[in-house]
């Protein structure tokens, strides 16, 4: 048994990780290959593995890097955790604006929304327990992925392959950029209609020393925004996103 996993591709991905951690963090594929004694084609299909999971990033001049997602996952911050320490900071953004409030962030290319607060108007998106959708027509999915180390973000794009959830969701992946570039400029993310009809979203990231962990998002019936209403959710929503990534960066310090 241990000897088929010797050569199975989880031993050698664990060797690239190796290799990466021993270097600093930071190596070349020739680099990893040799440490990790596999072959550069095996070496590069690992790591473009490794970075759709998000744990490693490609950088430019062909040097991969380590990003903080081990680092995370080491000190024990699973899905779970991270809805308790955002409960607080959700359930007040939940009662000042008196609309559905989203937790979610990436796995693979999908959103997984860790916490839903519903609204109590009976007019609403209703989210079920443990749903996911394509990250990239969504405000949460755009908010996080337009935060990503470019190596990530690109394969996203190339590989997420959008379908239309409704007639107005964009699936054109040079649009989806644009789309993106302009999140990651304004720091938050707006999309109507195209998750479900008669839906907008209103999504910012959640940044962790400079790594964007999750996403913070309002739903709400596009008959209910207006220009002043998105204004005011826009900023309130920010608010939240940048606390929580303060009182996480805390915790881990804390716990470092």
């Amino acid at each position: 048994m241990f000897t088929m996993m010797e050569s199975g591709s989880l031993v050698k991905a664990f060797g690239l990780i190796e290799q990466l951690a021993g270097r600093e963090g930071a190596a070349s594929l020739n680099d990893l290959a040799l440490g990790a004694r596999v072959t550069k084609p095996t070496a590069h299909r690992l790591l473009q593995s490794l970075i759709g999971l998000g744990y490693v990033q490609h950088e430019t001049g062909g040097v991969y890097r380590l990003t903080p997602k081990l680092r995370w996952l080491a000190m024990d911050w699973t899905d779970g955790r991270l809805a308790t320490v955002a409960d607080p900071i959700l359930r007040t953004l939940h009662a000042g604006t008196g609309e559905t409030v989203n937790l979610g962030t990436i796995r693979g290319d999908r959103i997984c929304y860790l916490t839903t607060l519903e609204s109590a108007h009976a007019l609403r998106r209703v989210t079920q327990g443990e749903a996911t959708d394509p990250a990239l027509c969504t405000a949460l999915g755009r908010a996080i992925a337009a935060h990503l180390p470019p190596s990530r973000r690109d394969q996203l794009l190339r590989t997420s392959s959008p379908k239309p959830r409704t007639p107005k969701t964009v699936t054109d992946v040079e649009e989806l950029r644009r789309i993106l570039t302009r999140a990651h400029q304004q720091g938050y993310a707006v999309e109507r209609d195209q998750t479900d009809l008669g839906v907008t979203c209103i999504a910012a990231p959640v940044i962790v020393r400079g790594e964007c962990v999750a996403a913070i998002s309002l739903s709400i019936p596009s008959a209910r925004v207006d220009g002043d209403t998105e204004r005011r959710w826009i900023a309130q929503v920010r608010s939240a996103a940048s606390s929580l990534g303060d009182l996480l960066a805390s915790a881990q310090r804390a716990s470092a």
